[in-house]
């Protein structure tokens, strides 16, 4: 693992946005040049160029995958709790509960 850069020169962009957004660019980028050269006009291929690069960046976003675990080795600090550890849930009540006006459920009884 490598260590954190310092802290006025950590990125911009992760890789994984870096790769979605060149990937939308050439996305919009072919669409847009195949639409001027059928003939459309210059603001309806940027047009479609830009629906392009939306749509391909949405679908390469959900495509493409967060790396599993952290990217750098940072020490968790005090109050970190890792997965599996630390207080148990409270057990769930024994006795069923019991509906809203009913007389088990009213603190004056009839």
């Amino acid at each position: 693992m490598r260590s954190r850069p310092p802290l006025g020169q950590e990125p911009l962009l992760t890789v994984r946005a870096t790769l979605v957004f060149l990937l939308g660019s050439l996305a919009g980028t072919c669409a847009g040049l195949l639409t001027a050269r059928e003939g459309a006009t210059l603001p309806s291929a940027l047009l479609t160029a830009a629906a392009s690069f939306a749509g391909a960046v949405m679908f390469f976003r959900t495509l493409i995958g967060e790396a599993p675990g952290e990217p750098y080795d940072d020490q968790p600090g005090p109050d970190h709790v890792r997965p599996g550890e630390g207080e148990r849930p409270a057990p769930s009540p024994t006795r069923p509960a019991s509906r809203p006006g009913s007389r088990m459920n009213s603190r004056n009884p009839r």
